[in-house]
């Protein structure tokens, strides 16, 4: 509740000291849209410090001015302000938005997310409210953020509603009739729930039947039990704890169909859920909007140029240009972790220099390895893909729909026409980029093969 926005305190600026403060920083003063209104509204932990800054014993520094230190130079440090620490908090930390532009609405009346500090560049920005904020406004932070909201919701009603429909059930499992009049005055924990506490002690002679001396017995223990074993050599009798409540057919057809109920309305909500998510990347641009990702590029092919004429001749616009950025990625993560393991030599050396000699010799000749074993590395780096930039969203789409074959398919050249085929034989497989987020970045560069064995390790021992 301390995020929450409260409207209408800008006017309650604390006196003397924290408002000189804040003249003349624009994190602090009020800011207004053309039509009028306020679009700098605080948070409630903001305005409670503001009053109680006032006190001494909360706020000491306030009054530093009145110690008989004299006059403050224009040279001298600003005092500290709890109210400039807050207003930092709420336009550096708070999530906010832009206002009192047309421009500040994305397409589909999104509000735009501001940048830390829009404030000081004269770009009026208002936090986002707790209930005011819609469901589609949560793109401006990742498609993540709505897909689980959305979901939240979704399960909630459903959840809700499924309850409701069950209800029936849960009165009569609550109710004498199932549970016993001796029963029914007990057991609060598990009233309305299809647990049966009207048990009863009954003789089964046919449990003779079974092997209820070993495996059996043991497993059904404290629900069966029988007598000593007669002097006669014959078996003893068996009894076994028997639930006496009675389940009709009618409560069997409301638990059916409350699980069909869940289950369709689970797939009419993941169909949603994929047309919403559709919908938010097309209003959010990111990078799986313009760039593919080509997985399988031949490893001489290093050239980017090579890479921009092939997709310009095959995807070329109105402007004969398809293609605005090419990036041929290289597979250098063991270089680069072979360089900080160097740089790390390199430290250890440094402070070692002036102690032991064994020790720094020690260490001269890892540095020594170390940079023999990157320079060989640094000759010939594998390749790993291509990152191939369109200019338009469009010219990416064609491109996508052409190249984006089932992986059974990579194999059958002739069914794509030559232009699509790179070097006149090569089938590209293509992805949609990631995201920057959804890249695991300390995973860069791991090969599939020890990539399959730590996902096969992890499911082994935490699975």
């Amino acid at each position: 509740g301390m995020q929450r926005i409260y409207e209408g305190v800008e006017s309650a600026m604390p006196d003397s000291n924290d408002a000189e403060a804040a003249h003349g920083d624009p994190l602090r003063e009020n800011t207004t849209a053309s039509d009028g209104s306020e679009t700098s509204p605080i948070t409630y932990g903001r305005l409670i410090a503001r009053r109680l800054s006032r006190y001494p014993w909360y706020n000491p520094h306030r009054y530093d001015a009145d110690d008989g230190e004299g006059e403050r130079s224009a040279d001298d440090p600003p005092r500290p302000s709890l109210d400039a620490a807050w207003a930092y908090f709420e336009h550096h930390t708070l999530p906010r938005y832009i206002v009192g532009d047309a421009s500040s609405v994305r397409p589909g009346d999104l509000r735009e997310k501001a940048h830390r500090g829009d404030d000081a560049e004269g770009r009026p920005t208002r936090l986002y409210d707790v209930w005011d904020t819609a469901e589609a406004d949560l793109v401006e932070f990742g498609l993540g953020f709505s897909t689980h909201f959305y979901w939240l919701r979704t399960l909630t009603c459903l959840m809700f509603v499924a309850g409701l429909a069950s209800l029936p059930n849960a009165v009569y499992f609550g109710s004498e009739q199932y549970r016993g009049d001796a029963a029914a005055a007990g057991a609060v924990r598990t009233r309305g729930s299809a647990v049966c506490t009207d048990v009863a002690w009954v003789a089964c002679p046919t449990c003779r039947s079974f092997d209820m001396a070993e495996e059996g017995y043991a497993a059904m223990k404290g629900r069966i039990s029988k007598t000593a074993s007669p002097a006669d050599g014959s078996s003893p009798l068996y009894y076994i704890l028997k639930n006496r409540c009675e389940v009709s057919t009618a409560q069997g057809a409301v638990c059916l169909a409350v699980f069909f109920f869940v289950v369709l309305a689970l797939v009419v909500a993941i169909v949603q859920s994929a047309r919403q998510g559709k919908a938010a990347d097309k209003k959010v641009q990111t990078a799986d909007d313009y760039t593919l990702r080509i997985t399988n590029p031949p490893e001489d092919a290093r050239d980017p140029e090579e890479w921009r004429a092939f997709f310009n001749a095959a995807f070329a616009g109105e402007d004969g240009h398809a293609v605005t950025c090419c990036t041929v990625v290289l597979n250098n993560g063991a270089l680069l972790r072979k360089l900080v393991e160097r740089r790390a030599a390199l430290r250890a050396l440094s402070l070692a220099a002036g102690g032991k000699k064994a020790k720094e010799k020690k260490l001269r000749d890892r540095v020594d390895a170390l940079t023999e074993q990157v320079q060989k590395m640094e000759e010939v780096p594998p390749m790993l893909e291509v990152l191939v930039t369109f200019e338009t969203e469009h010219l990416f789409d064609g491109a996508w729909k052409a190249l984006s074959i089932p992986w059974e398919g990579l194999c059958c050249a002739p069914k794509l026409p030559s232009r699509l085929l790179f070097r006149g034989d090569r089938v590209l497989a293509v992805e949609k980029s990631p995201t920057p987020s959804q890249i695991q970045w300390g995973e860069v560069g791991i090969g599939v093969a020890e990539r399959r064995a730590r996902t096969a390790l992890s499911f082994v021992l935490f699975a």
